[in-house]
């Protein structure tokens, strides 16, 4: 799995597509748009299986890339279903949370 972006045409075509992800063994999973549109957070891992209707990831790491698709960055950060915080006024510094899961 790779994460693309694309404008959606009036007619439902789609215009400018962009892969922002590449890998060749790790599946990228999970995107979430920062609220200023300039970076996409999302999880990569190694697939657990085999099933790709259900995708489950051995691993999974967060990463952002900016909205071309440059400048990729590993956050260092296990988890998944990455979410975006915006910590304040215009032009301040956003943060990822990540849900909290008791089991």
């Amino acid at each position: 799995y790779e994460i693309w972006k694309a404008r959606v045409q009036s007619d439902g075509s789609l215009a400018d597509l962009t892969q922002l992800t590449r890998s060749d063994d790790k599946w990228s999973l999970q995107p979430a748009w920062s609220s200023d549109g300039h970076w996409v957070v999302f999880v990569r891992g190694t697939p657990a299986g085999d099933d790709v209707r259900l995708p489950d990831l051995q691993n999974p790491q967060l990463y952002a890339v900016r909205a071309d698709g440059a400048s990729l960055r590993a956050l260092n950060i296990a988890g998944e279903e990455p979410d975006w915080y915006g910590g304040g006024p215009a032009g301040a510094d956003f943060y990822v949370y990540l849900p909290m899961v008791v089991k």
